[in-house]
């Protein structure tokens, strides 16, 4: 099990996807909620590796709401 944390900058977070990455298999997660602007959300994968220092998140897409 791999937690990392998804944060937002200046503006509303309404969706990101993140790939989470090992040695044996890559996950997709998707967040179901917005984040509010500077602050963060926690998130969890169980993802299968030979060792933690093998594992990699990286955000591929963030939808971003801009306050007007």
């Amino acid at each position: 099990m791999v937690q990392f944390d998804i944060c937002a900058g200046d503006a509303i977070l309404d969706k990101a996807k993140v790939l989470v990455k090992s040695d044996m298999e890559t996950i997709l997660v998707v967040s179901d909620k917005d984040i509010p602007p500077n602050s963060c959300r926690n998130y969890e994968s169980r993802i299968y590796s030979t060792h933690l220092d093998h594992i990699e998140i990286e955000i591929i897409e963030k939808v971003l709401i801009r306050n007007e």
